[in-house]
């Protein structure tokens, strides 16, 4: 029963939907802490050392797997470590944490931690801002998703004993998603994605308030129906969320869906891209590899990442910002250039800088500017920007050049 009322939590269903090196982090994590819950009750020599064995090649999955849920590992970990004085644990950690280091500071180009500041200035500094949704659409999210089961939550949080290694990622979990609170760029912190991710852990306390009640409960007739009752209304409501066509207004969050859909879908029946339009965005893209220079960047929607993630050549970056993608925005800037270009500037304007590094691309060029795109659906443009310049234009798609508006 627990695993059935986990699995079809929306939180899990977001995951498993197209997240899928989180979902596969997750299941490497959650091995590596009942592994960790085992150590502490192990005796035999033999039995620990394979426990350790374990422990490191579950923490090398679990980081190469997904870097947000590696993180959590770490973090974690090293929590557990002091908790308890676990000297080798720690050391098993500090080696993890040496190589995630270097991984940032010397190969990453997809975070906030690749540009070229302060790491802290990108995080407070509002010439860094690129929030594409605001602290009052990731809180609806968070009471539309968890509202019905955060009360069981909480009891299950107090009530449930020998359950610090689920408690501790619980709580990174949770100040991750509402880091927001006190994190003016909060968007690079990607709140959003570990409030997704704490719904695992909340089902599972949740669940726990569950048995809770089921164990006071003393007729076996009323044990049933109450255990039916509970289990058919949320797999219901997940299985609902899977098969419902994209668009329909039934869950809680798709209730709130002015605030919620650039962040979580309304339903599972949702493809980024038609599938007539895929090799139209594959030819875009190869475009972009060919025509632009390598210190490019190109801005679209979220749900595109994962294509630009596989076939945008490096050091090409494609970052995303609903804000300026969202067709319904776009259209009201329409009526009004100078405001486009001024919203242009302020989510944007962190990607004008030179870069004194020469790179060839393929046709050989070297480039130190910095210039910037922008890639959406023909569709959403019935009228084209008159100041914009058009650089590309296909059956669906259509690329237009910022970087005069944005760096100047």
């Amino acid at each position: 029963m627990f695993t059935i009322f986990v699995i079809f939590q929306l939180s899990i269903l977001r995951i498993s939907w197209d997240l899928y090196r989180d979902l596969l982090s997750l299941i490497f994590f959650n091995l590596y802490l009942i592994v960790l819950n085992n150590l502490r009750s192990s005796t035999a020599k033999k039995s620990i050392i394979v426990l350790y064995v374990t422990v490191f090649v579950l923490s090398f999955l679990t980081i190469i797997s997904d870097r947000m849920i590696g993180i959590l590992l770490i973090i974690s970990s090293f929590i557990i470590s002091v908790a308890y004085k676990n000297k080798l644990l720690f050391a098993i950690n500090s080696f993890f944490l040496i190589i995630f280091l270097m991984y940032f500071l010397f190969l990453d180009d997809i975070t906030f931690i690749s540009l070229d500041a302060n790491f802290m200035e990108v995080l407070v500094n509002s010439g860094y801002a690129k929030n594409g949704f605001s602290q009052y659409d990731v809180l609806v999210l968070f009471l539309s998703l968890y509202g019905v089961i955060l009360p069981f939550f909480v009891i299950g949080f107090v009530k449930m004993p020998n359950s610090m290694f689920l408690k501790i990622p619980t709580l990174i979990t949770l100040i991750f998603s509402f880091s927001w609170i006190i994190i003016p760029n909060y968007n690079y912190l990607v709140p959003e994605r570990w409030m997704i991710l704490s719904g695992f852990f909340i089902s599972i306390f949740g669940f726990y308030t569950f048995l809770i009640i089921v164990d006071r409960l003393k007729s076996p007739i009323i044990k049933k129906l109450f255990s039916f009752s509970f289990m058919l209304t949320f797999v219901s409501y997940g299985i609902l969320f899977v098969i419902l066509p994209y668009g329909v207004i039934f869950s809680i969050p798709s209730l709130f869906h002015t605030q919620t859909e650039s962040i979580f879908p309304l339903s599972m029946s949702f493809n980024s891209l038609e599938i007539s339009k895929n090799n139209d965005l594959v030819k875009s893209i190869d475009w972009v590899n060919t025509n632009t220079g390598n210190n490019s960047t190109i801005v679209g929607t979220k749900h595109w990442r994962g294509w630009f993630n596989l076939f945008l050549e490096a050091p090409r970056q494609y970052v995303f910002n609903e804000d300026i993608t969202k067709s319904s925005n776009l259209l009201s800037y329409e009526k009004n250039t100078i405001a486009f270009a001024s919203i242009l500037k302020n989510k944007l304007s962190y990607e004008c800088k030179d870069n004194d590094i020469e790179f060839s691309n393929t046709v050989n060029r070297i480039e130190k500017e910095q210039n910037i795109y922008v890639i959406d659906l023909v569709d959403k443009f019935p009228i084209h920007y008159q100041s914009i310049h058009i650089v590309y234009q296909s059956k669906y798609f259509i690329i237009y050049d910022l970087t005069n508006i944005i760096c100047t």
